[in-house]
């Protein structure tokens, strides 16, 4: 039976955990609404300079309600399906993220970000009186790489994600 090189493993960790999260194009989100009742949603995103998430939500949408409701949020990148080796280890990125309302300039800056990457539809959603600009700052990762492969950074930093080991019974 072989056995991974910890250093080659963490390495191959935290290129692939980047690798997952500039690929990606939306993310899910879970949060809490004001009933307490959780809801998952999604959301085309687009990075800010400091790694943040950018998204757009409408506030008819449940999800948008939730936003303005609690800042807390959990947000996931996931590998597709179809290029997912084995369906119950898909490559898996999860963080803890504090929301933020924009403000006008915050606005413009999120819908140009979207813009840039998703097309003139930005512009269009932009226009919309419902729509609402949100940044989510990164908290704490985890990222499954693989079977007894999961890796975690408190400060949401790929670049210092560090390997999770099982605790062992005593």
């Amino acid at each position: 039976m072989h056995t991974p090189d910890p250093a080659a493993q963490l390495a191959e960790a935290r290129t692939a955990a980047q690798q997952l999260l500039h690929s990606a194009r939306s993310l899910i989100l879970a949060s809490i609404d004001e009933h307490g009742a959780p809801l998952a949603s999604y959301a085309p995103f687009a990075l800010d300079e400091h790694g943040d998430f950018l998204i757009a939500v409408s506030g008819l949408a449940a999800h948008g309600r939730t936003l303005a409701h609690d800042r807390r949020v959990s947000v996931l990148l996931i590998e597709d399906e179809g290029a997912a080796r084995q369906i119950f280890a898909r490559r898996r990125l999860n963080f803890a993220c504090t929301v933020d309302a924009l403000d006008a300039a915050g606005r413009t800056a999120a819908f140009a970000a979207l813009e840039a990457r998703f097309g003139s539809i930005a512009r269009l959603l932009d226009g919309l009186p419902d729509f609402s600009a949100y940044r989510l700052r990164r908290g704490a990762a985890n990222f499954v790489l693989g079977f007894g492969a999961a890796f975690a950074s408190p400060s949401g930093d790929l670049a210092a994600l560090a390997a999770l080991r099982p605790e062992k019974e005593t």
